[in-house]
C-alpha cells in the first residue's frame, strides 16, 4: 500500500534556506534556549507547509525533510568553517 509518492521539489530547498536564516536569527535571542531551536524550526516549517500546501501526509514529510536538510547544511557550514 502506497500512502503517497514523494518527489524532491524545489520548495524543499527554498524552505530549507528560509529555515537556515530563521535558525541563525533565533540564535541571537537570549531568551530562546539553543536546545529548542530545532523544535521551533520544525513548527515553523509545518505551519508554512500546511498554510501553502494543505494538511496532508506529504506536506508533513516535506516539513521533516526541510528541517533535516537545513540542520545538515548549517552543521556542514559550521564544520567547514573550522
Amino acid at each position: 500500500m502506497i500512502l503517497f509518492t514523494f518527489n524532491v521539489t524545489i520548495q524543499i530547498f527554498y524552505l530549507s534556506i528560509i529555515l537556515i536564516i530563521l535558525g541563525e536569527s533565533l540564535k541571537t535571542f537570549e531568551f530562546i534556549n539553543n536546545k529548542f531551536i530545532i523544535l521551533y524550526l520544525f513548527i515553523i516549517s509545518l505551519l508554512l507547509n500546511f498554510i501553502f500546501h494543505g494538511i496532508t501526509l506529504q506536506t508533513l514529510f516535506e516539513s521533516i525533510i526541510s528541517v533535516s536538510l537545513s540542520v545538515l547544511l548549517y552543521d556542514l557550514k559550521k564544520v567547514l568553517k573550522k
